[in-house]
């Protein structure tokens, strides 16, 4: 039995107003299963189908993949509130990257036949699928654009910027650890502390553990060489 949760929480939620999302979760939650993922184990393999959506309730899912000599190339990283499987089920797409645990999960999983049953007859739902995937496919095309940029500095900047525009703080906590987003940003564990220790000594952010404090973002943005 699932514990009481904040399903506003989730993104793909989070617009929906009470009493529509009261239907959507008295529909799908007898469908609901909770499960347990320990770190480093996964989730689905690469070319696999997916059969159900997972919602993160806590920790963290990645989608990777690996070059022949072993580098670790992240595409997209899962935080607690985020949904994986959304796409891939309406589309009946096949997986391009494993999905790999970076810190332990615990998972609600949705049977995918049941959630696309609901989203074709309750049009609330239908239109807040849509925007989630119009939301996902900025954060792909944005990564993308990231990734064009060769200096470590602006690659870390332009993603600070994002971080804080998506959701509109100035504090970013990790929930993983920063050899993950050095892979994320295409670097080495070595250039991101570098280039975040100078960020930090010309005062646009403070750096904690496991937490970033954006202090000047216009500054951020200057800092972007191109």
């Amino acid at each position: 039995m699932l514990i009481n949760y904040r399903f506003e929480n989730f993104e793909l939620f989070s617009e929906l107003d009470k009493n529509t999302l009261d239907t959507v979760i008295f529909y799908l939650k007898p469908y609901m299963t909770k499960r347990q993922a320990d770190q480093k184990s996964v989730i689905l393999d690469e070319n696999d189908t997916v059969d159900h959506i997972l919602l993160i309730q806590k920790g963290v899912l990645k989608s990777v993949q690996y070059t022949p000599d072993g580098k670790e190339l992240i595409h997209h990283i899962f935080a607690e509130g985020e949904i994986f499987g959304c796409l891939e089920s309406v589309t009946g797409s096949r997986l391009t990257a494993l999905i790999k645990v970076e810190k332990d999960a615990t998972l609600i999983s949705i049977p995918s036949k049941i959630f696309l049953e609901l989203m074709n007859t309750f049009l609330p739902l239908k239109d807040a699928v849509l925007k989630y995937f119009g939301k996902k496919s900025e954060y792909f095309i944005y990564h993308g654009y990231i990734l064009k940029y060769q200096k470590a500095k602006d690659r870390i900047c332009l993603f600070l910027i994002q971080i804080a525009h998506k959701r509109k703080t100035v504090t970013y906590n990790f929930s993983f650890n920063m050899e993950t987003l050095a892979n994320y940003l295409n670097l080495s564990r070595s250039a991101l502390s570098k280039e975040l220790h100078t960020l930090e000594s010309d005062g646009l952010i403070e750096v904690k553990k496991n937490m970033i404090n954006i202090l000047n973002i216009e500054g951020l943005t200057d800092a972007v060489e191109g």
